[in-house]
C-alpha cells in the first residue's frame, strides 16, 4: 500500500500538481485513521469547488483501488 501511495504522489508531483499531491496525502491519511469527512470539508480545506473536490476524491479512490 505504501508503494502505491508514494507512486501516486510522485506522479502528481511529476505533473507539477503539488496541490493535488498534498490533497491526496491528506485524504489518504484521513481514511487510514478512519476519519470520514464530507466533500464540502475537503473543498474548503483544499480551497477548491465542491465539484472539483468530488472529482478529486473519485480519482483518488479509483487510483487506490486500481493500484494506479
Amino acid at each position: 500500500m505504501n508503494e502505491i501511495i508514494l507512486s501516486i504522489v510522485r506522479e502528481y508531483k511529476r505533473k507539477n500538481r503539488r496541490d493535488k499531491a498534498r490533497a491526496f496525502l491528506e485524504y489518504i491519511s484521513d481514511k487510514l485513521m478512519y476519519e470520514n469527512n464530507s466533500v464540502r470539508f475537503y473543498a474548503e480545506c483544499w480551497n477548491i469547488s465542491k465539484t472539483t473536490a468530488h472529482a478529486w476524491i473519485k480519482e483518488f479512490k479509483d487510483m487506490l483501488e486500481g493500484g494506479i
